[in-house]
């Protein structure tokens, strides 16, 4: 499985968005991913409105139900909540891991 962490902040870098794309694009091709946040930037998206472009550009995953987790509650029905241990697991047994 790939894993994809989106980690730095989106008001700072494009990044998360290259990561987004690079998730629907395993996911078209129906490579096994799934999408992660860590903790800044799962911090960053609670301070954020329901209607902010980084929420709405991140929503795009639904189209391809991509599975997202944080290790932070988010009012987000598309990012599951998961414990400290299985968020870590998770990165643990992926086969690629890429930090953006």
């Amino acid at each position: 499985m790939i894993v994809i962490i989106l980690d730095e902040l989106p008001n700072y870098s494009n990044a998360y968005e290259q990561g987004i794309d690079l998730i629907m694009a395993a996911a078209d091709y129906e490579i096994e991913s799934c999408l992660m946040l860590s903790d800044n930037f799962a911090n960053f998206l609670k301070e954020q409105a329901n209607n902010s472009i980084y929420i709405k550009k991140l929503k795009q995953i639904e189209l391809f139900e991509i599975k997202a987790y944080s290790n932070i509650a988010l009012e987000l029905q598309i990012i599951e909540y998961i414990d400290k241990q299985k968020y870590n697991d998770i990165i643990m047994k992926a086969s690629k891991v890429m930090v953006l």
